[in-house]
């Protein structure tokens, strides 16, 4: 937690208390202590690299939905949905946080990469695609064997001497 000191009243009234602070009033000096939610614990995660675009693009697939039907819901052209996809063009500050509320991710993770991200199903298909390629693999390497074994007797064949 921060805390700030303010001695004039009128400053924390143009403050407020509406902005996170807890006001507490010391009897012998009167001093206000106004303490502010600390914000360092987003700066503690990993940040997500992507562009916005990039990270607007995989939110919308992880809440399954198309072009199409997010840019009914905020009452946008899907050209427009895609332009902002393709980091073409930017959404409005309105709309920035009509598409977070949507996606169910923070609005700093869709600005800056950090905070709430999306629930991505994709881990999961991605790991029955790299077991659906393993057997695949192990499937050819058998195959492999098995021409490498009929090659070898060829050559065990044409390698003796002919019979006179």
């Amino acid at each position: 937690m921060r805390i700030c000191a303010l001695r004039s009243p009128t400053r924390s009234a143009m403050l407020g208390a509406g902005v996170g602070c807890v006001v507490a009033h010391s009897q012998s000096t009167k001093l206000e202590v106004h303490r502010l939610s600390d914000t360092t614990t987003i700066f503690e995660q990993e940040q997500d690299l992507d562009t916005f675009g990039g990270r607007l693009s995989r939110a919308r697939a992880a809440s399954y939905l198309t072009t199409k039907e997010l840019s009914l819901r905020l009452g946008v052209k899907p050209s427009t949905v895609k332009a902002w996809e393709c980091d073409r063009s930017q959404p409005s500050a309105h709309r920035i946080s009509k598409l977070a509320g949507l996606l169910n991710v923070s609005l700093s993770w869709l600005l800056h990469g950090v905070g709430t991200a999306p629930v991505e199903a994709e881990d999961e298909t991605a790991a029955d695609v790299i077991g659906e390629q393993l057997a695949k693999l192990k499937l050819l390497h058998a195959e492999t064997g098995q021409l490498i074994g009929r090659i070898e007797t060829r050559l065990d064949t044409l390698a003796q001497p002919p019979l006179e």
